[in-house]
């Protein structure tokens, strides 16, 4: 027995909650309960209670210009990312590529049932696969990466001459990352660039991150029938943290 009525003993409870946003002038604390006897049979009641502020975001690890958490600031050997959260500047590495005749030609690199490409397409050289009779693929592996927890993949994605309305799509070990819708009635802002004459063409940027331990991995892209298609470019870096490491 430490207060209150004389025949009931006593009980506490030490809560601390987690930082929350906030800019007011004023905290409201409000504690309720589902008492619902007399204060001589059962009450409670609040003690030694503490409020911490601070001036930046509860997403600013290492400080702060603003509220906001694209106030954060990082150390001179971090960068902000979109979140506001610090993540080491130069964490990832190059540890493979794709960019030339030679480093397509090796035997990691293969299409599908279709002709294949290698061609010059504005100074990048484009690998990769036409007149397909079936779903056209276009596949590398990249093997003895050294020891990581994630990875980025950069690389151009052209799709040249006549493309019907379709879906060429992208996996990574098996799973698709992410899908490029083309439509050939559309205006490109290439021209003939490579490939057949007479023909559109047009090219877009792909990068992903994403979380691999692997020493393999594998990028393929699938692509509709009788389409002309292509990767030029390809990079693989990687890093010893997750991706979502701070």
């Amino acid at each position: 027995l430490q207060c209150g009525a004389t025949k009931w003993g006593e009980r506490y409870e030490y809560i601390q909650t987690s930082a929350k946003a906030h800019t007011s002038d004023t905290v409201v604390l409000e504690i309720t309960s589902t008492l619902n006897q007399a204060a001589s049979d059962e009450s409670m009641g609040i003690s030694d209670v503490y409020l911490y502020v601070a001036s930046c975001s509860t997403g600013c690890k290492y400080g702060c210009t603003g509220p906001g958490t694209t106030d954060c600031v990082c150390p001179s050997d971090h960068v902000i990312n979109e979140d506001g959260k610090c993540t080491p500047e130069n964490t990832y590495t190059e540890v493979a590529a794709a960019s030339s005749d030679e480093d397509f030609a090796n035997e990691n690199w293969a299409i599908g049932q279709g002709t294949v490409i290698n061609d010059t397409c504005e100074e990048s050289h484009v690998f990769g696969e036409k007149n397909s009779g079936t779903t056209g693929i276009v596949q590398g592996i990249f093997e003895s990466l050294p020891t990581h927890r994630s990875c980025i993949v950069e690389m151009d994605i052209w799709f040249l001459d006549d493309w019907p309305q379709g879906v060429a799509s992208g996996s990574i070990d098996g799973e698709v990352f992410q899908s490029i819708e083309f439509d050939s009635s559309a205006e490109t802002d290439l021209q003939n660039v490579c490939g057949d004459s007479g023909n559109d063409k047009t090219m877009e940027i792909v990068r992903t991150a994403f979380n691999h331990s692997g020493s393999e991995l594998s990028l393929s892209w699938s692509h509709p029938t009788g389409t002309a298609f292509g990767v030029a470019n390809v990079l693989v870096s990687c890093a010893d943290c997750p991706v979502d490491c701070e």
